[in-house]
């Protein structure tokens, strides 16, 4: 079906309708490119990877684990706060690289924007499993129901 707008197209000489630089409604290439080299940028998972994880995650010391996560939940909310504002991110700079890389593939720029929002897709349950952790260990119920070792167990597994 593309190919054959194609040849229209070029059997008719017109080849501003392949440019999206050329039409005064959606981005040009280079607000695409600036919009996705600005969501790479400010995505802020590495932050959370590299600064506040370590500080709370104790490798191989669930207790030290817990004790932590429980110590400083707020900044335990903030690290998965920025892993759903990185979730937000992708979906966004799926959809700049499929607006910048349309004029070269059509149809591998839609493939690559699928699979990234198919990644986004599968990402988000990272984030819902730290919300089940975060929930395990500050609701009380759950620390007098399961009793600390079988609680810790619970925390670790997720």
């Amino acid at each position: 079906m593309a190919s054959a707008y194609l040849r229209r197209t070029l059997t008719r000489g017109d080849t501003s309708s392949m440019n999206p630089a050329h039409h005064d409604e959606g981005l040009t290439l280079r607000q695409a490119a600036l919009i996705a080299g600005f969501g790479y940028l400010l995505m802020p998972a590495a932050y959370v990877e590299f600064s506040i994880m370590p500080k709370l995650v104790i490798r191989g010391n669930i207790e030290q684990t817990v004790q932590n996560l429980a110590s400083h939940g707020k900044l335990f909310v903030a690290a998965i706060l920025c892993y759903l504002i990185t979730l937000i991110l992708d979906v966004v700079i799926a959809w700049a690289l499929y607006v910048l890389l349309m004029p070269v593939n059509r149809s591998v720029s839609l493939l690559t924007a699928w699979f990234r929002l198919v990644y986004t897709a599968m990402a988000l349950f990272a984030p819902l499993h730290l919300v089940t952790v975060y929930r395990l260990l500050t609701t009380p119920d759950y620390l007098t129901l399961f009793g600390p070792g079988p609680l810790h167990a619970c925390a670790d597994l997720e």
